[in-house]
């Protein structure tokens, strides 16, 4: 196979520097900057030369703004040292690459992969409302054994409503499971954090009132949690209101 043969001159460029250079990301324009310098110093035989702005700008065509902010960038990468030596300053590489400082990678999203991110997250806002509805949906369907954790707490909280009102409208207690199976499976409570609210919001004289079914005890769950943390009950001697209703 011939050679190349080189007409109009070369630049000497060491193996190592160019394998550096191909390793390195650099932004277009410090790239065309870089190579005005390499041209000018090794392309001469040269370490170090002066270079005016004028002279990247009609090397490359860029503007002498994106010059000099092309330069700050090599310099900040360690890949040139510029000397201040007004008016026109001068220029050499660094040759210990090893030095060179590599920039951050940015993460490109294109148009495409956002769109199936967004589709992503989409889906999942999906799956999450599905799930919530599919759940409620099979405990709507499902009927509970009288030894289960959600009939032992529907048992707990009715005795404790009947010791108070012995004439309380006994309900249904299929359906009263039915809330408490979706605090345990939907809402990630566990029987005994249950059974502890339970006993508490019945010894409490304003929340016995309040808390005559399941459903009323779901959704004051997390009050009721967060004030039998912060205190005990007030009032052992829970009596029923004169309407015999609940007051939220």
């Amino acid at each position: 196979m011939s050679r190349a043969k080189c007409v109009k001159g070369f630049t000497r460029l060491e193996n190592d520097i160019l394998e550096a250079l191909a390793r390195i990301r650099i932004p277009g324009e410090a790239r065309q900057v870089l190579d005005v310098i390499i041209r000018k110093t090794w392309g001469f035989g040269k370490e170090e030369d002066k270079i005016a702005l004028s002279q990247f700008h009609l090397a490359t065509g860029l503007l002498k703004p994106s010059v000099v902010r092309a330069i700050r960038l090599l310099e900040s990468m360690r890949i040139i040292y510029k000397k201040a030596i007004p008016p026109i300053n001068s220029y050499r590489i660094n040759k210990d690459y090893s030095s060179w400082k590599p920039l951050t990678k940015k993460l490109t999203i294109n148009k495409k992969a956002n769109n199936h991110l967004q589709k992503c997250k989409s889906n999942v806002s999906e799956n999450v409302t599905y799930n919530r509805n599919n759940t409620k949906e099979t405990i709507t369907k499902e009927t509970f054994p009288l030894d289960s954790n959600e009939i032992r707490l529907v048992n707990l909280l009715l005795k404790h409503i009947l010791n108070r009102l012995p004439n309380f409208k006994k309900p249904d207690i299929q359906e009263w499971a039915k809330d408490i199976a979706l605090m345990i499976r939907r809402d990630n409570r566990t029987s005994e954090e249950i059974e502890k609210v339970i006993e508490w919001c019945q010894q409490d004289h304003f929340w016995c009132h309040n808390i005559l079914s399941t459903g009323s005890l779901q959704k004051h769950y997390d009050t009721l949690a967060s004030k039998m943390h912060s205190s005990p009950p007030v009032g052992r001697n829970c009596e029923l209101s004169s309407t015999g209703m609940e007051l939220i």
